[in-house]
């Protein structure tokens, strides 16, 4: 006799909460009247609690549902499981556990209606095997749903569903492992050769994905010693099932890619893949492709490629496709050294898509930048599309051929680099610069790489377009510093020339607080890039953090700037020095906060300066840009909150206090916290 438990809940209570716990949902989904709550330390607690309470209240609803057993509930749960798939963020655990109540209702006798048989086609394995393991052959409904579930490729699936229908006689055993019987048209003596291997492919497919996947190399051994057709067949339905944690089989993977009709299966694995909730490729899957030999490699990859370019347009925009996970494996398949010519074909004749992002073009595009690939034969032809501006398709692997133009030869590189410097196409002139500053510059015609980067800077074009990009700013620093010195650079390229120097060397305010980014963590970063720079780095007096002379430039050439656009503000108020204010950068901050008056839309940049510069007394301001930029106001009281971390408050002020904050001096203090 089982053990009997006290109440856990009624029906009604049941209903009562489930119905409490949607309604909190939809509420919260609907958000925030006032916007300054998404910011708001304890709206955003508030809301967690609340997210998680509905959560937990549907999970013991389904869990007190099946202890009770009432039938009544059926579809309540099930609207309960729907409610989960939309929200779950515990990796299937509370749709495992609403799941586990619907099947338990089940278990007890619940009929089977249009929810439950959904659920049975789940794309969730966890759910699937809830519903086989509750569902009972009491009807004729019931009865479909289990036969179809005593074929599925997952074990802990099929096999409650094959002992549900064990009573009306016996099922195939390859069901679910194979398409059809793998030994019924084979002559009988090789059906006999291949009975051992086949059974025991067999028994490993009834243990667990995780057991299985622990297989992974005997299963595949095993399956190598069958004849095409039959490693296919089993090889598909194996790897076709499961989400992204239950197909982690890079052996199996291989070989299925491997055989004869293994392509056209895997585009069909694909397939599978992408109907699972979620699935996104794993290291193991992309070891399915990365070590396949050389020529296989390459014939995989450009069916994979030509697979994922025969996207309809309607979906190239999105990443849980087919078709875009074709596109992945593409970039991970092609092999050191293999002629590119298709690829590039390839995406020239791709069809035209309105799309505003062409995820899938991109992808494959890619294979042109990657590390490990080489121009060859095309050098001369991907050139001449580079001296032309890249026309028409060709536009679509532009930052790609540019990569990889790196690797051209120099006696083809170096021509070409020296026409395009005569180009008046800015674009084009741009990437001769960075050209002709690294792959194709030539010592012993050019000087060292310093002394080219300031012949460069004499030219005052040459000079307009290394200080314009802030990659060729570098390579020009030590000419261009010099210059800012001088006093010959106009207010943008002064700011971008003094971003520069802060990047190697530091003395630029950052505009964005976070403790996590200590002192010694930004001077690993400015050593690595002046690691990167070296070539370009000139004697100590060009070298170092910003110098006082410097920023002296710099103010001069923002009082000459003439421009005061949004953009103008934004980067203006984006460099400014460490440490407390200057006089004129104090002064700067006051003309933008004038202007603000008439366009309040510079209440960004404003407050992105304050939590740079801010001291105790400037947070006033910041009430008054929430008050006048009500567009605005989520991403001050943002700013704000960074502003008072940074100087040692409390992120959000108690009303009390806020005055004495305000009115309790300006001693500056420093960003870092290295404690």
């Amino acid at each position: 006799m089982p053990k009997q438990y006290p109440l856990l809940a009624t029906a009604e209570e049941i209903r009562t909460i489930a119905r409490r716990a949607i309604t909190l949902m939809e509420v919260l989904h609907e958000g925030h009247d006032d916007d300054t709550a998404w910011n708001d330390p304890d709206a955003q607690r508030l809301d967690n609690l609340v997210f998680r309470g509905a959560k937990e209240a549907m999970r013991f609803c389904a869990t007190a549902a099946g202890l009770l057993g009432d039938a009544s509930l059926l579809q309540l749960v099930a609207t309960l499981l729907e409610e989960q798939g939309g929200w779950d963020d515990h990796a299937d655990k509370d749709t495992d556990v609403v799941a586990e109540g619907l099947g338990e209702l089940l278990r007890r006798g619940a009929p089977v209606n249009d929810s439950v048989a959904a659920f049975a086609a789940s794309p969730n394995d966890d759910i699937r095997a809830v519903i086989a393991a509750g569902l009972r052959p009491t009807n004729e409904r019931a009865i479909k749903l289990l036969e179809t579930l005593a074929k599925d490729p997952i074990a802990d699936v099929r096999k409650p569903a094959q002992e549900a229908l064990a009573s009306r006689g016996e099922l195939h055993w390859w069901a679910g492992k194979w398409q059809r019987d793998p030994l019924a048209h084979l002559p009988a003596a090789d059906a006999e050769a291949l009975r051992e291997p086949i059974e025991r492919i067999s028994a490993m497919l009834d243990e667990s994905r995780w057991a299985l996947m622990k297989q992974d190399r005997e299963f595949t051994e095993l399956v190598a010693k069958l004849p095409d057709p039959i490693a296919v067949d089993v090889l598909e339905t194996t790897l076709a099932s499961g989400g992204n944690h239950d197909t982690r089989m890079p052996l199996t993977g291989a070989h299925l890619l491997s055989r004869k009709g293994g392509i056209e299966a895997f585009l069909r694995v694909l397939s599978g893949w992408a109907k699972a909730r979620a699935f996104h490729l794993t290291p193991d899957h992309k070891a399915m492709v990365a070590t396949l030999p050389h020529d296989r490699a390459v014939v995989v990859g450009l069916a994979l490629a030509k697979y994922a370019l025969s996207a309809p347009a309607s979906v190239r925009d999105e990443v849980s496709t087919a078709y875009f996970l074709a596109a992945e494996l593409v970039e991970e398949v092609m092999p050191p050294g293999a002629d590119l010519a298709p690829i590039v074909e390839l995406v020239l004749e791709a069809p035209e898509t309105a799309s505003r992002m062409d995820f899938i073009m991109n992808k494959i595009a890619n294979v042109l930048g990657a590390k490990n690939a080489r121009p060859g034969a095309l050098s001369e032809r991907l050139l001449a599309a580079r001296l032309a501006g890249y026309p028409g398709a060709w536009s679509r692997m532009a930052g790609n051929i540019d990569k990889l133009l790196q690797k051209a030869p120099f006696e083809q590189l170096r021509p070409a680099v020296e026409q395009a410097l005569r180009s008046d196409d800015d674009k084009l002139t741009r990437w001769a610069l960075r050209c002709i500053l690294t792959d194709a510059h030539a010592a012993e015609t050019d000087g060292s790489r310093l002394e080219l980067a300031a012949r460069l800077c004499e030219d005052t074009r040459l000079r307009g377009l290394l200080v314009a990009d802030s990659s060729l700013t570098k390579m020009a620093i030590t000419p261009l510093r010099a210059a800012l010195r001088r006093g010959e650079l106009a207010c943008m390229e002064a700011l971008n020339v003094v971003s520069a120097i802060s990047e190697l060397w530091g003395g630029v305010a950052p505009m964005f607080f976070s403790r996590a980014l200590t002192s010694a963590g930004k001077e690993e970063a400015r050593q690595k890039a002046r690691a990167e720079h070296a070539p370009f780095l000139g004697p100590e007096e060009l070298s170092g953090p910003v110098t006082e002379d410097e920023w002296t430039a710099l103010r001069r050439a923002r009082e000459a700037n003439t421009s005061h656009e949004y953009g103008d503000w934004m980067r203006i108020l984006s460099v400014l020095p460490e440490g407390p204010w200057h006089p004129e950068d104090h002064a700067l901050l006051d003309r933008a906060l004038a202007a603000f008056e008439e366009h309040p839309e510079l209440a960004m940049p404003i407050s992105m300066c304050l939590t740079a510069k801010a001291t105790v007394d400037d947070l006033p301001i910041f009430d008054r840009l929430i008050e006048r930029a009500p567009d605005h106001r989520a991403l001050v009281r943002s700013n704000l909150y960074s502003t008072r971390e940074r100087l040692g408050l409390p992120k959000k002020p108690a009303d009390d206090t806020a005055k004495a904050e305000a009115t309790s001096g300006g001693d500056w203090m420093d960003e870092d916290d290295d404690a």
